[in-house]
């Protein structure tokens, strides 16, 4: 059992499986190929980045955006996770098979997601400020982390399970981009995978509902994953410090790359109380594995109407079509593909200023790379039908300390499917809704240093790069 649902997680989740518990893995962990927003600012603002909001944290969304910053930044922070799920088809399959108080769904888990230092260099010229930026970081780029839970009763047993899911692709970030006063900037950042992978912890407890006995199952398996991309990133200022204010429009180009497995090690033990046997079982096998992640191209705006309201949208590609997975087991070598249809990521949101204090809201839409199921099919492709959305909702602050600031962000995102499902003993398939309510926090801790400010001729004291004309508003820029 353990060896087939870590061949689920080293294809991220995308194997054949028809039955329902195999086919929720696959959705949980595929439906996370998606790229990871850790800027809680962003968040905040309904997960945008590629105009805007300006910061540190802007070397992971686009590195241009770095170039447009006033001070050097050090930047860190985590995030919490809560759902729950309603899964129509398993509570009627409970209900069939006389299963008694089933519960399920995930529990709290939580998880550092990213640090980085940015530096932008100002350097006046007899024509216009020039800004060469540099910055290094760490950031979890595709979550995998969560933990889930399956309690249930029938007349024999009453079964407690966990399984908590950590890990990821997380990737080191070197960023560099070069920027013309507060017109516009070029940038691009080298992203190599460190520290990545999928670690699998079951903890389940049998306990019999008839005799005296316990029998516990304790297993823990980790995956290796290895990757690199690149992200070119362009803005520019079509207008700046007018009557209307300050746009900032960007754009961002990520190559398509591919995501491979190594080795899988772990271990297994069972003990049972009523005979005390125990037995363990530890093994490692080669699972050779690479999930081809498409292209992805991103658009946004960031408009600064007044020094207290600012607005933000985007729009990102989802080349889901172009996903495709390619493995070997032994000597048996596997293509497959997903089967699902191209889809779009869009976000939007507001910042509005209370004083020092910004208070953000937005929303997002995002196509992710699961469809909706009918096992009344035989086929090649994953998904009939697909890909299916997260809706979701945010919220944010920004609090001033004495040498940054603290930024918390909140989402409700939720998922919504229908499966077509045959139960055991059923006479014919009927449509069963899945959905998911998923429930994020995240904090982080922005720390501003002075940019480093210098003429043809020498240095000189740190400054900003230009003082916008008396009355007009000022340009877009992390406090």
């Amino acid at each position: 059992m353990i060896r087939s649902v870590l061949i689920i997680c080293s294809m991220v989740g995308t194997i054949w499986a028809q039955n329902s518990i195999n086919d929720y893995f696959n959705d949980q962990i595929l439906g996370r190929v998606i790229p990871h927003v850790v800027d809680p600012a962003g968040i905040g603002m309904g997960r945008a980045g590629i105009a805007g909001p300006i910061g540190g944290n802007s070397l992971f969304s686009n590195p241009a955006l770095v170039s447009l910053m006033d001070s050097a930044q050090v930047s860190l922070g985590g995030r919490g996770h809560y759902g729950y799920i309603n899964d129509e088809y398993r509570d009627a399959y409970a209900d069939e098979l006389g299963i008694r108080g089933m519960d399920y769904g995930f529990s709290e888990s939580g998880k550092f997601t990213h640090v980085s230092g940015t530096v932008p260099f100002i350097i006046n010229t007899s024509a216009m400020p020039l800004t060469i930026a540099a910055g290094l970081g760490y950031h979890n780029g595709y979550d995998f982390s969560f933990i889930e839970f399956n309690d249930y009763k029938d007349s024999l047993t009453s079964t407690n399970s966990l399984i908590k899911y950590r890990g990821g692709l997380n990737f080191l970030d070197i960023g560099f981009s070069v920027g013309l006063a507060d017109y516009g900037a070029v940038g691009i950042s080298f992203n190599p995978s460190i520290g990545s992978g999928i670690r699998v912890m079951e903890e389940t407890t049998i306990t019999s509902n008839t005799i005296d006995d316990e029998t516990e199952i304790e297993s823990n398996y980790k995956l290796g994953l290895r990757a690199f991309f690149v992200n070119f990133g362009f803005v520019g200022r079509p207008f700046r410090n007018t009557s209307v204010g300050t746009m900032t429009l960007g754009m961002t180009v990520r190559p398509g790359f591919t995501l491979k497995s190594d080795e899988v090690e772990g271990e297994e033990e069972t003990a049972s109380t009523s005979s005390g046997a125990v037995t363990s079982i530890d093994t490692s096998f080669d699972l050779e594995a690479k999930l081809k992640v498409p292209a992805s191209f991103g658009f946004g705006v960031h408009w600064q109407f007044l020094p207290f309201l600012a607005w933000a949208a985007e729009i990102q590609t989802r080349s889901f079509e172009n996903m495709e997975i390619e493995h070997e087991i032994g000597n048996t070598d596997i293509e497959i593909e997903t089967g699902l249809e191209n889809g779009i990521a869009f976000h939007t949101g507001f910042e509005i200023k209370a004083g020092p204090v910004p208070i953000r809201t937005g929303f997002f839409f995002e196509h992710v790379p699961i469809g909706e199921n009918d096992d009344t099919r035989i086929y090649n492709d994953i998904y009939y039908d697909g890909p299916v959305a997260i809706l979701g909702g945010n919220l944010g602050v920004g609090i001033p300390i004495k040498i940054g600031r603290v930024d918390i962000g909140l989402t409700y995102a939720r998922l919504k499917k229908e499966d077509r499902r045959h139960l055991p003993a059923g006479t014919g398939f009927k449509k069963y809704e899945y959905k998911e309510h998923n429930f994020f926090g995240c904090g982080g801790l922005v720390f501003n240093i002075p940019a480093p400010r210098f003429t043809a001729g020498g240095a000189t004291a740190s400054a900003a790069k230009t003082s916008p004309p008396a009355g007009t508003p000022a340009p877009a820029a992390v406090p």
